[in-house]
């Protein structure tokens, strides 16, 4: 659902990542304006709410600006009121700028003048370790090292992952290896079992042959027994 169109390039804002001003009630998405997520998300409801856009900005008025910080000096005669000086005394010689809320019809209301101990003070404030602030920064940083974290834990199974994958190729290589050179083995081993069964078959029909051969040649022979051999 989106939440109005940006003034600034008349897209639709998908998101609530916006910040709307709040003189003209315009509402301007973070890359029109230039801001961080991050910026934007160390904003408390304060200066959200205050927030006014460039256009608003320069149509206010610059008030109690001087041209220099310094005093008056005493020998340009210039004549200088005791309520100046005493101003400028309790400043710190230094002319600050006052706080300056407008409305819609252009007419300006509470103009509080910005001292050196109220500036103290807030920002004092805005550090305190209960802050928005503080909380906000150390969300973000907590966010920030998961992110970290969980980029140098895939990192770090991303290089197992290669070691182990160039590993276990290596060994599948070297089984296969051995598997051709047993199946090599056995083959040699099945010939040479099958030569020594012909040899052995040759071997008993050359028995065979030479057992007839003997036989064949005796066939004529006579054979007298019981004659002495010597008279």
């Amino acid at each position: 659902m989106p939440y109005g169109v940006c003034a600034g390039c008349n897209s639709k804002i998908p998101d609530r990542l916006f910040l709307s001003c709040c003189l003209c009630k315009s509402k301007y998405d973070l890359e029109c304006i230039k801001y961080t997520e991050n910026r934007f998300r160390l904003m408390d409801k304060e200066r959200r709410a205050s927030w006014t856009c460039l256009a608003c900005n320069n149509r206010l008025p610059k008030t109690n600006n001087q041209n220099t910080p310094i005093r008056y000096p005493l020998d340009s005669g210039a004549v200088v009121g005791s309520d100046d000086m005493n101003k400028d005394s309790e400043r710190g010689n230094v002319t600050l700028r006052c706080k300056t809320s407008r409305l819609a019809g252009n007419s300006t209301v509470n103009t509080i003048p910005a001292t050196i101990e109220d500036i103290s003070e807030l920002i004092d404030r805005k550090l305190s370790p209960s802050s928005s602030i503080i909380n906000s920064i150390r969300t973000l940083l907590r966010e920030d090292i998961k992110v970290m974290m969980a980029l140098e834990i895939n990192k770090v199974a991303e290089q197992l992952k290669v070691d182990f994958t160039s590993t276990t190729d290596f060994l599948s290589a070297e089984q296969v290896d051995l598997q051709n050179k047993l199946d090599q083995s056995t083959r040699q081993i099945a010939l040479l079992q099958s030569n020594e069964l012909q040899l052995q078959k040759e071997l008993s029909a050359c028995n065979s042959r030479l057992a007839t051969m003997e036989k064949l040649s005796r066939s004529k022979n006579l054979e007298i027994h019981g004659v002495p051999e010597s008279l």
